[in-house]
């Protein structure tokens, strides 16, 4: 029962570091404070959001999950992810979908670079878009989106909205067209370039 203990404390201390270094290296990214939104009640370990608002540019919204890393990825490994949402608007609804989406599948999902997420319902009232597309984040500079943890390494992932139609191309066949023929991927009331598409 002691030993139970002893690793069940130790698991807390681990959690404790993690998102202590975690908000660090964001104080040290950025240089300012976000605003703290507790996602979750009742799920252990706790799911966060830090919102940054006119970041990277005035009138944008950009958020970070913090939970997500926090329980081993069902492919194991010593590098899991936490998920940015960065998007031309000042609507927390773009954020707290990254959340929903990080929390419910926590522990169940392994999200790679190309991977789309189908939200199943618009992400925001200000636009058409329901659905993500997972990619290389473009908010931090390269040398800081990993984050080398004391039992991991953390790594920033971008989380894009884009619309259905799109997903199920990219799901079909592959994502490299689609930032080829968006121009600007903050842009949620962009329209579909679905039709564009071409084998």
């Amino acid at each position: 029962m002691r030993t139970i203990k002893m690793l069940y404390l130790r698991g807390i201390m681990c959690i404790k570091v993690a998102v202590e270094k975690y908000l660090e290296h964001l104080d040290k990214v950025f240089r300012d404070e976000p605003a703290y939104f507790k996602y979750s009640e009742d799920e252990s370990p706790a799911f966060h959001t830090f919102t940054y608002k006119d970041i990277p540019e005035k009138g944008m919204i950009t958020g970070f999950t913090c939970g997500y890393s926090l329980v081993e990825s069902p492919a194991g490994g010593n590098v899991r992810n936490e998920f940015l949402v960065s998007v031309d608007s000042d609507d927390i609804s773009w954020v707290m979908a990254a959340a929903d989406i990080g929390l419910k599948l926590r522990g169940k999902a392994d999200f790679q670079i190309g991977d789309t997420i189908n939200f199943n319902a618009k992400i925001s009232k200000e636009s058409e878009m329901s659905s993500f597309f997972i990619w290389y984040q473009g908010v931090i500079n390269e040398t800081h989106e990993l984050i080398c943890l004391p039992e991991w390494h953390l790594r920033i992932l971008q989380l894009f909205p884009i619309y259905d139609d799109e997903r199920l191309i990219i799901n079909e066949h592959g994502p490299e067209w689609l930032m080829e023929l968006v121009e600007d991927p903050s842009d949620i009331k962009r329209e579909s370039v679905a039709s564009k598409f071409r084998i």
